[in-house]
């Protein structure tokens, strides 16, 4: 038995010093390529607008214990931003779930403080369909169901839809093992960090217009000037007009 242990001890750290040095390879193939100081620095600008609600909204506004699943939802965001770029897209695109599922836990809790009460003691759990539910069911996205591309509610669901895919590893489109063999702990093909890109984009986009759908009375006229700029590195141009119509809100692009 103990020769076996040895064995495996030995293995254990071969196997460490392998994944290591694939991973160091991992982030020189992404960073040689001539885009990905691009990709990186677009992301990490998209970010910056949940340090925005977090700094100039949330943190000032909610209780802390319904605030603090934006932090952790902040933190699944920079995981995701971290994974992706080192050649783990998988890993990313959990942390993008995550990222959306702690954000609605946040608008949930904030507004349900017996059952944040009870989430604390472990007696209440609210599953994404029911965070999604109470969301869209909310006055203040009643109020503008002629829009919902502006509200982020569609754009909700199917993001959470295709990230699921890669979760629960029902697409082979996220498989890592594409070819059969493992371990395949890296990748770092163009192919898979654009298609992260695409789905983090969309992920933050749908966090920045469902908060700005709820928290738009903080946001109407000169007041928040700086979240407001933050918003133009995620919601698209196009989006102005029917953000100005139906939110009364504008984003400032200069």
């Amino acid at each position: 038995m103990a020769s076996l242990t040895k064995e495996i001890a030995s293995n254990c750290d071969e196997f460490t010093k392998n994944w290591t040095a694939d991973l160091s390879a991992s982030m020189v193939s992404i960073e040689k390529r001539s885009t990905s100081q691009a990709a990186r620095h677009a992301s990490y600008r998209r970010l910056t607008s949940l340090q925005a609600w977090r700094s100039y909204v949330l943190e000032p506004s909610l209780d802390a214990s319904a605030f603090s699943f934006f932090l952790e939802a902040q933190n699944d965001a920079l995981i995701s931003h971290i994974n992706a770029f080192m050649g783990a897209p998988r890993v990313a695109l959990k942390a993008l779930r995550s990222l959306l599922e702690n954000t609605l836990c946040m608008i949930y809790y904030m507004d349900h403080p017996v059952e944040l009460r009870l989430w604390g003691v472990g007696k209440h759990k609210a599953g994404f369909s029911e965070l999604r539910a109470y969301v869209i069911k909310h006055p203040d996205f009643l109020n503008t169901e002629a829009a919902e591309s502006v509200t982020g509610a569609s754009l909700l669901k199917n993001e959470y839809a295709v990230l699921s895919a890669a979760v629960h590893g029902s697409s082979k489109n996220f498989r890592m093992t594409e070819d059969g063999k493992m371990p395949a702990l890296w990748n770092s093909s163009a192919a898979k960090l654009s298609q992260w890109q695409t789905r983090e984009k969309r992920t933050i986009l749908a966090i920045n217009l469902v908060l700005l759908t709820l928290f738009r009375t903080k946001l109407k006229g000169s007041a928040n000037p700086q979240l407001r700029r933050s918003l133009a590195f995620s919601i698209p141009a196009n989006k102005d007009a029917k953000i100005k119509e139906h939110l009364d809100v504008t984003i400032k692009r200069k």
